[in-house]
This record gives structure tokens, sequence and C-alpha cells, in this order.
């Protein structure tokens, strides 16, 4: 399965459509830009609340939260590495390896390779690719994504 975010809109806005391969709306994303935690809400076609991200305020290195349903399922924590950056998913057992601010990068458990994601030019625009191997995934793995690049841009606004 192949989910689709538009580079510029990935980076800026606050909200956003993440296409499948059909080029047709999969998700819809909305943050608060100006809140003092990044908080995300993904909603489904119908606009139905499917997940949330959640940070957490006063941590040392970048801690956020995953909920699917309003049932924690998951924590994404950056590791902290001497020459580059590292993400890991506790609940799910899940390494994040590569390079982040080229969106280059993939999601492993152990060995196996749940998601890779990747810049690619396409005819309807300049996106970033989300291959996932199993469907049944998709959403977290869309949470990871989002969270490493809500990482990222906090990064570069300090």
């Amino acid at each position: 399965m192949k989910m689709y975010i538009q580079q510029k809109i990935f980076r800026l806005a606050d909200e956003f459509t993440v296409y499948g391969e059909d080029q047709q709306p999969l998700y819809y994303v909305y943050g608060k830009l100006f809140s003092f935690s990044k908080q995300l809400r993904i909603c489904d076609i119908n606009n139905r609340e499917v997940g949330q991200i959640k940070q957490e305020l006063f941590s040392f290195l970048p801690r956020y939260y995953f909920y699917i349903d309003n049932i924690q399922i998951g924590e994404i924590v950056k590791k902290f590495t001497l020459f580059y950056p590292s993400y890991y998913v506790k609940e799910l057992d899940w390494d994040c390896e590569g390079d982040f601010w080229a969106h280059n990068y993939s999601i492993k458990h152990g060995s196996n390779t749940i998601a890779t994601i990747n810049k690619e030019w396409l005819s309807w625009g300049d996106f970033y690719t989300i291959n996932i191997n199993d469907e049944k995934n998709s959403l977290k793995v869309l949470m990871v994504c989002l969270t490493i690049d809500a990482c990222l841009q906090a990064e570069n606004d300090d």
C-alpha cells in the first residue's frame, strides 16, 4: 500500500490531505500550530476522527503518544545518539532509521521492514511516498511519519 503527502503541505500547513495510490483522499490531518504542545488529529474521508498524536510537553528528548479510538497504542521517543537521529516506537517495538531530513528512511520491526518513506516526483506534484508492507499498519505508520516530521519542525524552529 502507498500513501502520499504533498511536500509543501507536509512542512507548512496545519491542515492537509493524505492521498492513496489512486490520487483519492485517504485521511485528513488537522494540527494545532499555536498550542504549547503539538497535537494532530487524523480523520477518515468522512471526517470521523480515527487517530490522535499528542506531544509530551515536559520531556528531555521529544516524546509523542499515539491514540486510536482514544486508546494509547504507542509512544515514539527520539533516541539520544551522537551522529544521527533515531526514533523508537514503544509498544510496537519499531525502529526508525535513515535520513529523516530528506524523508528517506525506514520503519522496522527487528529485521522486517514495516514501511519505507521516500521523496518522489509524481505527475501531480512533489510528494513524500509512504510504502507500507501490510495495510493493517497504515494508520500507525502514518502517525509515526507525522510525528517524525513534527520533531524535525520543532528542531528547525529552535
